[in-house]
């Protein structure tokens, strides 16, 4: 692959122009959106499980569908806010959250929209002929 190849240029013989999206932008975005939502998810489940097991109180009176938000992405963590009145530090975890969340989807969008221009190299490959079979054993020729 030849990077950075001038899209307007032609391309040189055995070869041909390609333009793609940038998948390390895309794969990056993925994982910060994984990341953040599987913690949600994590963080939901726990609470929920916690609070299912709990009897109920006048302290605490969350039942266990007030961490369901946390299931969906990006919102979740923000709808969550309101349904389980965190403390400033279980704020700034959901807060936090949320912004890896975003960012995953603002470089998934980034990277499908960041077109990269390389040439690629369309004449290689490999050619194997048929077994020789021979008194002294079988042979394979060919060519990269």
């Amino acid at each position: 692959m030849v990077y950075g190849w001038d899209p307007e240029a032609p391309a040189p013989d055995g070869y041909k122009v390609v333009d793609a999206p940038n998948g390390a932008l895309i794969g990056t975005g993925i994982a910060m959106l994984s990341i953040g939502w599987t913690t949600s998810i994590v963080a939901g489940a726990i609470g929920a499980q916690a609070e299912a097991n709990e009897e109920p109180d006048e302290i605490d009176a969350f039942t266990p569908t007030d961490w369901a938000p946390l299931y969906v992405p990006i919102g979740g963590p923000i709808a969550a806010i309101v349904t389980l009145k965190p403390s400033p530090g279980g704020l700034g975890l959901l807060v936090a959250d949320t912004i890896v969340q975003v960012g995953g989807v603002l470089g998934i969008i980034a990277g499908i929209l960041d077109r990269e221009t390389r040439v690629v190299r369309t004449d290689y490959g490999v050619e194997l002929d048929l077994p020789i079979l021979t008194p002294g054993g079988a042979h394979v020729t060919g060519r990269f």
